[in-house]
């Protein structure tokens, strides 16, 4: 297979293969998806992969057998969308040279889709063909297909290791990210989002983590949280101020699952704050805090006739 120097999809997901990667595989440097998700492969995650496959546009090793910490090599992917090393036993701390995926520090993308086009033949026919590629990934906590929009997608996944320390500062140059999955890891500390402003993120999950501190207000513009915080470790009062005049008193304390929430009704945007919260996605919530809203609305109006 590692004669197969203009293959640019290989995808070997859902097989039984395991051992290491073949080094062999560096030579197919026309690479732009490679996707072994869900196999029993192990050993550590190979550095020719980002100092051999330049044109990598999606990497996907979810749910192997993968160990060791993230080479720094991963970095020089400029070309990366989406990244998933989820569900592996990938330990250290995350690389401080994210901010080097140069197609993540830029927002939009030049193609909906990522296509490639081949010569076919049928008879005395010569035609062009063109193939859309295609990924499945975790999206707002459950599996999803992207292929008439794969190329929209920008998204790092490195959830479900054993990752420590602290969230690089270098992320928040990834402006162009619009999913980043970290939870299920043991990072501890993070002082990045208070400067973060997530302009373009629309799911961030920082879940069974052990992260500290406030939850900053930058993260009400967030369409899907999802976060842990227990141990009284974050504190307990809501953030930020309401934007809404006369909605200062609009707070409920929101009991589901033994995890009580402190939210603002602020329609479509809202802040979040917990004292004891395993899991929670802020849009499966969505609904409940509309209808809260319509009432407190309706309220208001009565009390004013």
């Amino acid at each position: 297979m590692g004669y197969l120097f203009s293959i640019e999809t290989l995808r070997l997901n859902n097989n039984g293969f395991v051992g290491e990667l073949p080094s062999q595989l560096k030579n197919c440097r026309n690479l732009t998806l490679f996707n072994l998700a869900e196999n029993k492969l192990s050993g550590s995650i190979p550095e020719w992969l980002g100092a051999s496959l330049p044109n990598l546009t999606i990497l996907i090793l979810q749910s192997n057998n993968f160990y060791g910490s993230i080479p720094p090599q991963l970095c020089h992917l400029t070309r990366i969308q989406l990244l998933d090393l989820s569900m592996n036993n990938i330990s250290g701390t995350i690389p401080k040279c994210l901010n080097n995926l140069t197609t993540l520090t830029k927002k939009g993308s030049s193609s909906q889709t990522i296509q490639h086009s081949f010569l076919g033949a049928n008879a005395n026919l010569t035609f062009v063909e063109v193939y859309d590629d295609e990924a499945s990934l975790i999206w707002k906590g459950l599996r999803a297909e992207f292929k008439s929009n794969l190329g929209l997608l920008k998204s790092i996944d490195l959830s479900s290791n054993k990752l420590i320390g602290e969230i690089p500062s270098e992320i928040t140059c990834l402006v162009g990210l619009i999913s980043l999955n970290l939870s299920r890891n043991q990072i501890n500390r993070s002082n990045t989002f208070k400067d973060w402003k997530f302009a373009g993120v629309r799911v961030l999950d920082l879940s069974r983590n052990q992260i500290n501190g406030r939850i900053p207000t930058s993260l009400s513009r967030i369409a899907s949280l999802g976060h842990a915080l227990r141990r009284k470790k974050v504190q307990e009062t809501c953030v930020g101020e309401p934007r809404r005049p006369g909605w200062a008193h609009n707070t409920r304390i929101l009991h589901q699952h033994g995890a009580w929430v402190c939210c603002w009704i602020l329609g479509s945007l809202w802040h979040s704050s917990a004292q004891q919260v395993m899991q929670i996605h802020i849009f499966q919530f969505l609904d409940l805090f509309e209808r809260l809203a319509a009432s407190e609305g309706s309220n208001h109006q009565a009390k004013d006739a």
